[in-house]
């Protein structure tokens, strides 16, 4: 029997200032930078959509996921970002 209620968490200290992390964290353009060349499309509103589109070893493909949580370095120094797989 597989437990579909797994939960993966990560956490990083980048030693830059939150908001160029930010930027790189939710531009299009910067985030194909370090995604091995995918394309996002999101609003990053909470509830809504994330699709990843690209292509790996030769084969296209489209992820889609949730934007579960979202809060910008404005509020508090801070950034967080949560994605739901599925």
């Amino acid at each position: 029997m597989m437990n579909n209620n797994l939960i993966a968490r990560a956490s990083i200290t980048i030693n830059a200032p939150a908001e160029k992390v930010w930027s790189a964290s939710v531009n299009p353009e910067a985030i194909k930078q370090f995604m091995f060349g995918r394309n996002v499309a999101t609003d990053w509103r909470v509830g809504n959509p994330i699709t990843w589109k690209g292509k790996w070893q030769g084969k296209s493909f489209e992820d889609k996921e949730r934007c579960d949580a979202f809060t910008s370095p404005i509020s508090n120094g801070n950034i967080y970002i949560a994605i739901m797989l599925g």
